[in-house]
């Protein structure tokens, strides 16, 4: 279920994203050259393709829903699942709403490698 809170950390993030783009722009405008606009970006967040789109936060354990192909973190698709199957609603896929026949996970070894690599480059980042 998509909380206020959780509305609220994504509007926060996606305006400091605005910004960004709002600095490279004017740099752009005074004369700069890309490399130099882009060097001067340091970003707080890890990007969107490493968070869970259910908590918004960087996975740990990531894991893909083989039938719709989406990746959640492992603990916020369970606890998404056991939400919908207690009020007796079929189980879906959060980002699309497709209706699933399975639970069927497998590890998304791949994300989990760029989201442990992302950590390592902003030891300083914590959620």
């Amino acid at each position: 279920s998509f909380s206020t809170e959780k509305a609220k950390k994504y509007v926060d993030r996606c305006q400091l994203e605005v910004a960004s783009i709002r600095g490279i722009i004017e740099g752009l405008g005074r004369g700069n050259t890309v490399a130099d606009a882009l060097a001067g970006l340091h970003y707080s967040d890890p990007p969107h393709a490493l968070c869970c789109p259910i908590t918004f936060q960087l996975m740990k354990d990531p894991v893909v829903i083989v039938e719709s192909g989406h990746t959640y973190e492992r603990a916020a698709i369970a606890q998404h699942w056991e939400t919908q199957e207690a009020s007796n609603i079929p189980i879906t896929c959060p980002n699309t709403n497709q209706r699933l026949d399975s639970k069927q996970l497998t590890p998304s070894l791949l994300v989990r490698s760029q989201c442990r690599e992302w950590q390592q480059q902003h030891p300083d980042w914590h959620p």
